[in-house]
């Protein structure tokens, strides 16, 4: 019995392995691989041998095969770019919009900095949300200014206003 309460199988030891181990545990020659002094394949088998351990070993790519860790991605640069799109739809908001545009500008930027150190995607992403987030801010300030412009003369039509009620 195991740690999980199940009954150990005994297999047929009997068998014959399909691969013979070699010292070292790696596995011997696969059945297709037996060759004979006289017969297809002989020539590759050779040349396989004189090349035997001049390259170094393929390993698969990251992110293929049964079990493989997904690659790293980068948020950072996503967040910023929806934060920007959201400051750009937002940018009559004024000051609120300061919300949206500060946070989208640093994420916009930790995500092209990762893009550019650490090989990470969406570098365009950062790119694009780094652009729209200034351009959020440069049209808000606009606004703000006809906004406080257009308050001081409400407020100066209010005095004026009141002068003449004086009078």
């Amino acid at each position: 019995m195991d740690r999980y309460n199940r009954q150990e199988q005994d297999y047929n030891r009997d068998e014959p392995d399909r691969l013979d181990p070699s010292p070292s545990g790696a596995p011997g020659k696969f059945p297709w691989q037996e060759t004979s002094d006289s017969g297809p394949g002989t020539d590759w088998d050779t040349a396989a041998a004189a090349h035997e351990g001049s390259h170094p070993p393929q390993q698969a790519p990251a992110g293929h095969g049964a079990g493989s860790a997904a690659p790293p991605g980068n948020g950072m640069a996503v967040a910023g770019f929806v934060l920007s799109i959201l400051a750009l739809i937002l940018c009559w908001l004024s000051l609120i919009d300061l919300v949206f545009i500060l946070p989208a500008i640093v994420f916009s930027a930790i995500g092209l900095r990762r893009a550019n150190r650490q090989a990470r995607p969406h570098r365009g992403l950062a790119i694009a949300g780094l652009s729209i987030s200034l351009v959020a801010a440069v049209i808000m300030i606009v606004l703000t200014i006809i906004y406080v412009g257009i308050a001081d003369d409400i407020t100066d039509e209010f005095e004026r206003i009141e002068q003449i009620e004086d009078v």
